[in-house]
């Protein structure tokens, strides 16, 4: 919705807001100006999932590896060589950093394109392969629950539903949008994702659908969902 040429009496019939409301502005070039999202009628969250299962690395050179360790994705040091080091981008979770053995979740800056260990030559580890959600933004005023499996051992599903006990997600005001992305293992099936609105207390459900086999796991790699409540 555009509101470019709109003046302040039109603002009732666009948005939830009254002739009387308080709207945030911002000074620019000698204008002040509102920003698109204080006018919207709607409340957002908006995350990356991933969900890539177990997967077993050996150095940095590992062919399986794409774009560096998984942000806050738990990984165990199964056989440990000499001379690597993870503690850079390690939170020890049980046993001792550089030994085999050791647990750990990747840490590290937001702003970091890639986590790599500062000396990893040929130590093997293995990824928990959990879901990771990784929230971009939230305005909802409430926490987004994420299941996965969902409700019951259920392959390629993820559920979402609010931690509130009512009036989170509302019937007819509630909307979700997810886009398929390449599998961690970069292999050439692209899933399918498809969202339903449940009336009762889930917000939607995410199917991972390969059209020759049906629902599968182990294919979510930072894939962007969004839900959109309208106000």
């Amino acid at each position: 919705m555009s509101l470019t040429g709109k003046t302040i009496n039109e603002l009732p019939l666009l948005t939830s807001y009254s002739a009387g409301t308080y709207i945030p502005v911002y000074y620019s070039g000698g204008t002040f100006k509102a920003t698109q999202d204080t006018l919207e009628p709607i409340k957002k969250w908006r995350a990356l999932l991933t969900q890539t299962g177990p997967q077993t690395f050996t150095g940095n050179t590992d062919p399986n590896l794409y774009g560096g360790l998984v942000l806050n994705e738990i990984y165990t040091i199964d056989t440990y060589t000499s001379g690597d080091s993870f503690s850079n981008i390690a939170q020890v979770l049980s046993g001792v950093i550089n030994t085999t053995g050791c647990v750990f979740k990747v840490t590290g800056s937001t702003s970091t394109d890639y986590f790599f260990p500062t000396t990893w030559v040929s130590s093997q580890i293995t990824s928990q392969g959990d879901m990771i959600v990784y929230i971009l933004e939230n305005t909802l005023g409430f926490d987004v629950v994420v299941e996965y499996p969902g409700f019951g051992v259920l392959d390629g599903v993820v559920v979402f539903y609010p931690d509130v006990p009512s009036g989170g997600f509302l019937p007819q005001k509630t909307y979700m949008n997810a886009q398929p992305t390449i599998p961690y293992d970069f292999s050439p099936t692209i899933p399918n994702i498809l969202t339903t609105i449940d009336r009762q207390i889930l917000v939607g459900v995410m199917y991972i659908l390969d059209p020759g086999s049906g629902l599968v796991s182990n294919n979510l790699n930072n894939t962007p969902v969004e839900i959109i409540v309208y106000k």
